[in-house]
């Protein structure tokens, strides 16, 4: 049975939250007909649309995985490697997830614009044989594939934010972009310390440590 596997992430620029990584494999005789189940790509779908196609897609899977790496697992590589160390972690994680899943090819949205060092980076730690790797930017929205991955992986890191959301108060989507995660950041440094779900090896974060205090007000 060869299996095609897409793998993506979501929550990789958020400043809060973890980052989901995802693995879908599939039969390559019905990679056809994952179109038919709705699959596209995740950023023009609803968070309602990539739950319930997100039910049908893992019930049609030949096997997936699913990753998810806390803040504080982020915070620890980006001490160890520093601002390019998520790209590492990246790609040791896609690497087990090959390793496990066993495809005879995989589609990667890759985190990286050098696309090619990137592959490198993950074939650099695999441990099979024959595989054919195909590293591309957006690759979420050109392979049906990988589009699986990412409505897995971003159904998954929703469902975990919600939960932090009920336990640390409403921090927005967690992206910097979002006034209520800069806000929530910002009330966050002023109280003293920033909860474990902070990412605080960002820029986001960094750059709000070197404001005065005065200047959050």
């Amino acid at each position: 049975m060869a299996l095609i596997l897409g793998i993506d992430e979501a929550g990789r620029g958020s400043a809060i939250g973890p980052m989901v990584v995802c693995g879908y494999a599939v039969e390559e005789a019905r990679v056809g007909e994952l179109a038919s189940l709705g699959v596209a790509d995740s950023k023009k779908l609803t968070p309602e649309q990539r739950e319930y196609i997100a039910g049908l897609i893992t019930q049609a899977a030949a096997g997936y995985e699913v990753r998810i790496l806390q803040a504080h697992e982020v915070n620890a590589c980006l001490r160890r490697m520093g601002s390019k160390g998520i790209n590492t972690l990246e790609a040791w994680v896609m690497a087990e997830i090959i390793n496990r899943l066993k495809p005879r090819r995989v589609f990667i949205d890759s985190p990286e614009r050098d696309v090619d060092t990137f592959r490198r980076k993950v074939i650099s730690k695999l441990s099979l044989g024959e595989v054919e790797v195909v590293c591309e930017n957006k690759a979420d929205e050109k392979y049906p594939v990988v589009s699986a991955a990412s409505i897995i992986a971003k159904v998954t890191r929703d469902r975990e934010v919600a939960k932090l959301r009920m336990e640390y108060g409403d921090f927005g989507t967690g992206y910097p972009s979002d006034p209520k995660t800069l806000e929530f950041i910002k009330t966050q440094l002023l109280a003293g310390k920033l909860p474990p779900i902070v990412r605080e090896g960002w820029k986001t974060v960094v750059k709000a440590r070197q404001l005065r205090i005065e200047d959050f007000r």
